[in-house]
């Protein structure tokens, strides 16, 4: 659980990250780094890791900046048949019996408390999560 958590986490970051350099409407990156400060610049920008976790699911983030705040985030991962993870019920129902948590649950909580706090430092971990203090040390 604490490896999703550091995942999105880490997308999350990376996300904003990249909302600070875009000049175009729509970014998309396949980088876990980027570089750029200042503003949010609107637009709808997506960010994924390059590799496919040990369950077959690959991790991204979609965020949408309007009048520079951001209004939408989604956090999800997507297996190579397109499925969601937040959508697949055995997945959830398995990792909910063993964590107490799953994604249906986790990534909602994260993706508003991303659009409340307007930046990653302000992003509530879930509990049972390692924080994220310690996550953006990594």
């Amino acid at each position: 659980m604490k490896k999703a958590m550091s995942v999105v986490l880490t997308l999350i970051m990376v996300a904003f990250i990249a909302t600070g350099c875009g000049k175009t409407k729509t970014q998309q990156s396949d980088s876990t780094s980027g570089g750029g400060t200042g503003a949010y610049q609107d637009g709808k920008y997506k960010a994924s890791f390059d590799f496919i976790d040990g369950h077959g699911w690959k991790p991204f983030l979609e965020v949408e900046v309007k009048d520079k705040k951001v209004v939408k985030v989604n956090f999800d991962y997507v297996n190579p048949d397109g499925q969601l993870k937040t959508k697949d019920e055995a997945y959830n129902k398995a990792m909910k019996a063993q964590n107490g948590t799953n994604p249906a649950e986790y990534s909602p909580k994260l993706d508003a408390s991303l659009v409340k706090a307007q930046n990653v430092e302000g992003v509530q971990a879930v509990s049972g999560a390692t924080s994220f203090q310690i996550i953006s040390r990594l």
